[in-house]
């Protein structure tokens, strides 16, 4: 009889926190979990108040194992409440945590080193671990197991970006000082010496982070780990009959990036302009936003009767996307290249796209498969309002079953 392989997953907020980043391998180690892989997750511990993830029932397995650890950096730090004295204490921990880190302090694994270390060195004197996946952001996760790689040589380090580290637009890098930026170079080449595997979502990112290793460390293969999605996680699809309101509808849900508002800013100024130039089309449209972050945009586009953001209703997005006219896809700078696993769920309910966002790799991905519309005036509101023939793209490349069978070719 085959031994069952047993592996570790570090995932900070592995569901059921709601953090972002546990969408994508809370899918991987359900995956895993039913081909007879033991999944040992290592996550953080929920925030204080926090509701549960809707990906929490996805990860209920007799196969996955999850240990949580205290978060290192307080919460009024990581997600401050903006009351007065959070914001006081924000402000006195953050000039401390200055003080003594060379590198970003706006990473949530900073200081938590030891008490991974001790769940590493537990799990894998416990088990027959095999491989260790370690997932990032927090990037500061990666650096650690590669220092715990390199004491326990037999293990297979897999290292999974989920977003750029060095080039990132956001935990703080663009303001790092060059002596900063040095010190984010060496944990990352920490890592690129010992990971056996690299792992990002978009292969011009495994490229990249590729040609950062500058020194030629280690011997890791720069792979493609695309985002995938589950159909049978999703409710099933509606039916797409014409709806009774004359309403054009356009349906977001998620989270609302950094840079999200100079985004809505260029919506804010389409709808104007659509008002004046076609006030037709103007009255039948209305844009609905669920997110968690929705009061950090409400007040800011309160002017604006055509957008209403709301908070978050879980997998109910779904229901109102297929009562829709169209779904919106928000990117930002940073992620502006990345077809994330919303972006293949929302193509799912096979409706056009609205793409908010800067131009890259996804706006064209968009174009050339003629899915929807790259929102830059009011023309193409119309355009999007008025045109039928949208493309029936097939997504089967993108499923969990097809992107699970790759990864656990890779796994020793």
């Amino acid at each position: 009889m085959t031994e069952q392989k047993h592996l570790v997953l570090v995932n900070f907020d592995f569901p059921p926190n709601s953090g972002i980043g546990g969408r994508r391998w809370a899918k991987f180690a359900r995956y895993l979990a039913e081909n007879e892989v033991v999944v040992h997750v290592i996550k953080a511990a929920a925030l204080k108040g926090d509701q549960p993830s809707i990906w929490a029932d996805e990860v209920k397995h007799k196969n996955i194992l999850i240990r949580s650890l205290e978060r290192p950096l307080p919460q009024f730090f990581t997600h401050p409440s903006g009351q007065l004295w959070d914001k006081v204490r924000y402000h006195i921990f953050k000039n401390k945590l200055r003080a003594r880190c060379l590198g970003t302090i706006y990473d949530q694994a900073i200081d938590w080193e030891s008490a991974l270390i001790e769940a590493l060195t537990d799990i894998t004197q416990k088990h027959p671990i095999s491989t260790i996946i370690a997932t990032g952001a927090p990037f500061n996760i990666l650096y650690y197991v590669a220092k715990f790689k390199a004491q326990h040589k037999d293990l297979q380090f897999i290292a999974d970006y989920r977003d750029p580290w060095l080039s990132a637009r956001n935990y703080g890098m663009p303001e790092l000082s060059a002596e900063q930026m040095a010190h984010e170079v060496q944990k990352q080449d920490e890592v690129l010496a010992h990971a056996d595997i690299v792992f990002s979502p978009y292969l011009s990112l495994s490229k990249k982070i590729q040609q950062e290793n500058t020194k030629g460390l280690g011997n890791a293969d720069y792979l493609e780990l695309a985002h995938c999605y589950d159909p049978a996680n999703l409710p099933p699809r509606e039916s797409t009959k014409e709806r009774e309101s004359d309403t054009y509808t356009i349906v977001y849900g998620g989270a609302l990036y950094q840079g999200a508002e100079e985004q809505f800013d260029r919506l804010d100024r389409c709808l104007d302009e659509l008002q004046l130039r076609s006030p037709q089309h103007h009255e039948k449209i209305r844009i609905e936003c669920y997110s968690p972050d929705y009061l950090r945009l409400k007040a800011r586009f309160a002017h604006q009767e055509k957008i209403v953001f709301k908070a978050a209703i879980g997998k109910e997005l779904f229901h109102r996307i297929d009562e829709s006219s169209a779904a919106m896809i928000l990117l930002s700078e940073h992620n502006q290249d990345f077809k994330t696993t919303k972006f293949y769920e929302f193509l799912s309910r096979k409706k056009p796209i609205l793409y908010l966002g800067p131009k890259g790799e996804v706006a064209e991905f968009i174009d050339k498969e003629n899915l929807g519309i790259n929102i830059e005036s009011a023309a193409d509101l119309i355009n999007l309002m008025d045109h039928k023939a949208w493309s029936d793209y097939d997504l089967s490349q993108h499923e969990l079953d097809s992107l699970g069978k790759n990864l656990l070719s890779y796994l020793r």
